[in-house]
């Protein structure tokens, strides 16, 4: 049993720290700051930075995720439309309307059976967009009739409503990459920081008691732990081809088949922390539905920190 520092692996963990140091040192005299002048410019500058810049993020984000919401909402009015101008289709042909004949089904890129393209993913659907178009362009050249309810317009109008939210949806992806590359950036600057405003804090401190040490620590940003047996994992998850950190993948500190011990799940920098008791025979398992599951035998020590670095191999889908 004892207590030990635990480094800020997260970002809410680097805010914490900061912004406690930040507060204390703003609360008492300026006599009584505790920081070096460098160190005191740095924790003001830094983390107004880093604060910012996870701002950026968040927002980048929030956004991609409205461009998603309403891509979706797109391309279901989409899906809706050519659907049922399929549907028109078949009925003109089966009523045996003027210049409607099986033949015209091919105009369209129906099988002559009139069975529906398939439209369930995003491509199917931009596909029987463009098809229908042509479809509709191509049968009229020909001397037939138009559809009715469904016009040609109103599917131009949807094909173009989605390029339009596909070209946003692209620029926001650009927009979440370049706020994680200065991200990236400044929490390197933060925990270059960090060290140095706990020396400050540790040197303040070593005349007193371990308790009250601690607890001074505490007042000014250092983070601790009790470990009572406890080892901490701190693991890193990414494409072992493309180097991308992966999100949302599922990690256990466990038994190497089973359903046991202790679970977390990568943020989106492709981080996450697990904290147990060593395990007999333990494994750290990694797994997702796109990636190869990975498990590596590894062995928790109480009180310490272990940094692994997980490379995932994507999986083959077979046709």
């Amino acid at each position: 049993m004892g207590v030990v520092k635990i480094t800020p692996k997260t970002d809410d963990k680097r805010e914490a720290s900061l912004s406690t140091a930040k507060k204390r040192k703003d609360a008492v005299l300026p006599a009584d700051n505790i920081f070096s002048v460098s160190n005191t410019a740095a924790l003001d500058t830094h983390l107004a930075l880093f604060l910012s810049k996870r701002k950026n993020v968040s927002n980048a984000e929030e956004a991609s995720h409205k461009i998603v919401k309403l891509l979706d909402e797109a391309f279901d009015k989409a899906k809706y439309l050519v659907s049922h101008g399929y549907q028109l289709m078949n009925f003109m042909i089966i009523d045996g309307k003027p210049t409607w004949t099986i033949s015209c089904r091919t105009y369209y890129g129906v099988d002559l059976n009139g069975n529906l393209p398939p439209l369930g993913t995003h491509a199917e659907i931009l596909q029987a967009l463009t098809n229908f178009i042509n479809g509709e362009n191509e049968h009229i050249a020909d001397g037939g009739i138009a559809l009715k309810d469904i016009t040609e317009d109103e599917v131009k109008e949807a094909l173009i409503d989605i390029n339009a939210k596909l070209v946003d949806l692209g620029d926001s992806k650009e927009a979440i990459l370049e706020a994680t590359k200065e991200i990236a950036i400044e929490r390197t600057a933060v925990d270059a920081l960090i060290p140095l405003l706990w020396s400050d804090i540790e040197h303040k401190a070593q005349t007193l008691s371990t308790g009250a040490r601690h607890e001074f620590g505490t007042l000014w940003g250092i983070q601790y732990k009790d470990t009572k047996g406890i080892g901490i994992l701190n693991v890193s998850v990414e494409d072992i081809d493309t180097h991308e950190k992966l999100a949302g993948i599922n990690l256990r500190y466990g038994s190497r088949t089973g359903k046991d011990g202790v679970r977390s799940i990568t943020n989106l920098h492709g981080e996450a922390i697990l904290e147990s008791h060593n395990l007999d025979d333990a494994f750290l398992v990694a797994s997702s539905i796109l990636y190869d599951t990975n498990a590596r035998p590894t062995i928790l020590v109480a009180g310490e920190e272990l940094t692994i670095v997980v490379k995932l191999k994507k999986k083959v889908i077979e046709s």
